[in-house]
């Protein structure tokens, strides 16, 4: 089962597959898929995609408190720079760092189809 991870300097994946790398300036714009839900248990933030109204607990989400906070941001009128500058100004962490780890998350959330294209 993929679980998302992230903390003040890394945010990755743990699967069973390869990850596509984008670029760190990303001018795309993301929203949320609308098959996909998120909850908070304790305190976590659990991604479940749903399909046909049930939900798959074959492929839950596990986000951490920094990517919880990234996935709230991808509204579709934010692009990656704009997330990124987000997540440079709400935690303890250079732009740089901040940029190549949304750039990462939005890659990975894209590939298994949590996010799409707003643009």
């Amino acid at each position: 089962m993929p679980r998302f991870y992230a903390d003040l300097r890394n945010i990755f994946v743990e699967w069973t597959v390869g990850l596509s790398i984008v670029s760190d300036s990303n001018p795309r714009r993301y929203r949320r898929s609308a098959d996909v839900v998120c909850r908070q248990v304790g305190s976590e933030s659990i991604l479940v995609p749903i399909r046909n109204n049930v939900g798959n607990l074959d492929s839950i989400f596990t986000l951490s408190p920094v990517a919880a906070r990234i996935w709230n941001l991808i509204d579709g009128t934010r692009d990656a720079d704009a997330i990124a500058d987000d997540v440079t100004r709400e935690f303890e962490v250079d732009r740089d760092t901040a940029a190549a780890d949304v750039a990462e998350l939005l890659s990975s959330l894209e590939e298994v189809s949590l996010i799409l294209s707003a643009d």
